[in-house]
């Protein structure tokens, strides 16, 4: 029986037969190390990959630029056509969340005021205390000032940031590899991969995409293999499931399915998977280089949408707010640009009982919308709960913790991956509170 007999039946019970066509291999075949494939393989970049420069400094950028130079020279960098497209929505994301924090730090500069106090003019130390606030309100203003100019230019970058002027000197058409797509057949596939539960993409069944961004990245990879019938690392900062087998909280190696797939492909040959400082540690980018990229995949890993202060939401995620020993859920609709009016629509749960369960009776929802510049402030309102909220850009939006003018570690965000109300887990939540006050 092949995987096309069994395509329109709900599950194969014979799965394994697909996966495995040649039982013997499971004892006789074992992928190279990946020490000895560096000097002949093939690196193929993620998406994730392609956005960290955005969090590095300069002189980091540099060496990973020379690093990437000298695998495009060799043939040896490629680019998926599907991570170029992703690419090109997480710059726009990644530009936005810097000018973001920028605006954070000018608005969070704010002004002395001690008042006036009549009786205190002719004490020497009530004088001193005046002009130690003038001067501190004259740098605060300067600082303002520094901030705003350096708003003005990233403002100005457009599409001229330093990532994307290396970048567009870097990759050209021999480097991004596009598949021509059978949609037919890509559609096919994942649901089979989905109901079957193959990686990769059916962990990414609950995005408007069903997953088919991994699977066309993954399709490419197979392309790759089989055209070039070479060893291929891909570097990716993605730990999820689908592309791992995972020990505990941590990444442990490839989905052997994966690595059983590429291998039939490619004609016998390795497939590896490797987080980026480990590509950089391995074409010798320096140690200071490789440990500053790799606290930035810590720290994503983590936390990928956390800013300090505030969680960055997509359009129909859903996020759990826990206060005062109640919860409360939003999910936003519909999040538009500065360009589009800088509003939200969302969805609300709020649970008045303190359970952690959004699917008895109790359970209070409706709808809301905020703008930013309404005379009553984007506020999001989740029963009795009051979050702040401010504009990302189309479809992604910032939630602080706590309410206008009053964020505090006793509000509690997490961003889940469900945008089904009734499939939420809170048990397997991991809560944030502001920078500084975290679990």
């Amino acid at each position: 029986m092949t995987r096309d007999d069994t395509s329109n039946k709900e599950f194969d019970i014979l799965v394994a037969n697909s996966l495995y066509p040649d039982a013997t291999s499971v004892f006789t075949w074992r992928p190279q190390p990946i020490e000895e494939v560096t000097d002949d393989c093939v690196i193929v970049l993620d998406t994730n990959v392609l956005v960290v420069p955005y969090t590095i400094s300069p002189k980091s950028l540099a060496v990973i630029g020379r690093t990437y130079r000298t695998l495009i020279s060799g043939g040896r960098l490629l680019v998926p056509g599907q991570v170029a497209r992703e690419f090109a929505k997480q710059r726009a994301n990644k530009l936005a969340e810097l000018q973001q924090q920028l605006a954070n730090k000018k608005s969070q500069a704010v002004k002395l005021q001690t008042g006036r106090y009549p009786l205190l003019e002719g004490e020497a130390e009530y004088q001193q205390a005046l002009q130690i606030e003038e001067q501190a309100n004259r740098l605060l203003n300067e600082y303002q000032e520094a901030i705003a100019k350096v708003m003005d230019r990233v403002r100005r970058w457009t599409w001229r940031d330093p990532v994307s002027l290396l970048y567009g000197a870097l990759i050209d058409e021999a480097v991004v590899v596009d598949l021509d797509i059978d949609r037919a057949a890509i559609e096919k596939d994942l649901d089979w991969r989905r109901r079957h539960k193959i990686p990769p993409g059916y962990k990414d069944a609950s995005k408007d995409d069903q997953g088919i961004g991994d699977l066309l990245i993954w399709h490419t990879i197979l392309k790759i293999g089989e055209d070039r019938k070479t060893n291929l690392v891909f570097v990716t900062g993605d730990e999820k499931a689908d592309w791992w087998h995972r020990s505990g909280s941590g990444a442990l190696y490839p989905r052997h399915e994966l690595v059983e797939e590429f291998r039939r492909r490619s004609e016998g040959h390795s497939f590896h998977v490797i987080h980026f400082s480990s590509l950089l540690d391995l074409y010798g980018a320096g140690n200071e280089v490789v440990e500053e990229v790799r606290r930035k995949e810590t720290d994503r890993s983590q936390h990928p949408y956390y800013s300090g202060n505030a969680i960055n939401v997509p359009d129909g995620r859903i996020l759990v707010v826990r206060h005062s020993g109640k919860y409360g859920a939003l999910k936003p609709l519909e999040q538009t640009s500065m360009e589009r009016g800088a509003s939200i629509r969302y969805q609300w749960w709020y649970q008045p009982d303190g359970s952690s369960s959004f699917t008895n009776s109790s359970v209070q929802t409706g709808y809301g919308e905020a703008r930013e510049g309404a005379s009553s402030g984007p506020r999001l309102l989740i029963g009795p709960i009051e979050l702040e909220w401010s504009v990302c850009g189309d479809r992604l939006g910032w939630v602080y913790f706590g309410p206008l003018g009053g964020h505090s570690p006793d509000y509690e965000l997490a961003l889940t991956s469900e945008t089904d109300i009734s499939k939420l887990d809170l048990s397997r939540l991991q809560f944030l509170r502001q920078q500084g006050h975290n679990d």
